[in-house]
């Protein structure tokens, strides 16, 4: 009666009946004390690794966020999924810039460097990896209408 009560989560454990210490009775209840205290183990180190997880995420966007560098991600087929507003800057655009007008600018941008960015592109696919690269960006000067 005492195993269909048991619960992993606050580590539990059950008592060795008297006199079933040498037994049957005795290795089953010291082999479901281990397979919870396993439990037990596993929960604790998958809830650790789940907090380093959303830290490490909450750190990775902190950084993306504020870096003075334009980061942009692209999917495989070259359309820019997410941006930092330091990209936005480069682009000159609002921040409710759209992904084909992102995508349109930094293409702009990089006029004459297209295959170079394609290739970046297709290694990053073929080879399931993030790339960088650095780019020169060619920005159109403001000219005052005096």
């Amino acid at each position: 009666d005492r195993l269909h009560t048991l619960s992993a989560s606050d580590d539990a454990r059950l008592e060795l009946p008297r006199d079933n210490e040498n037994d049957e009775i005795g290795q089953l209840v010291g082999d479901v004390n281990a397979l919870v205290s396993s439990l037990v183990a596993t929960l604790d180190e998958e809830l650790q690794l789940r907090m380093q997880h959303q830290i490490g995420e909450k750190k990775f966007k902190t950084i993306f966020d504020n870096a003075e560098t334009g980061i942009f991600l692209i999917d495989s087929s070259g359309a820019v999924i997410s941006w930092n507003q330091a990209f936005l800057c480069i682009l000159h655009s609002a921040p409710d810039v759209s992904e084909a007008g992102a995508r349109s600018s930094l293409l702009d941008l990089l006029s004459g460097q297209e295959s170079r960015l394609h290739l970046m592109v297709d290694q990053a696919v073929n080879n399931e990896q993030v790339m960088v690269e650095d780019f020169s960006i060619g920005v159109v000067p403001h000219h005052d209408a005096r």
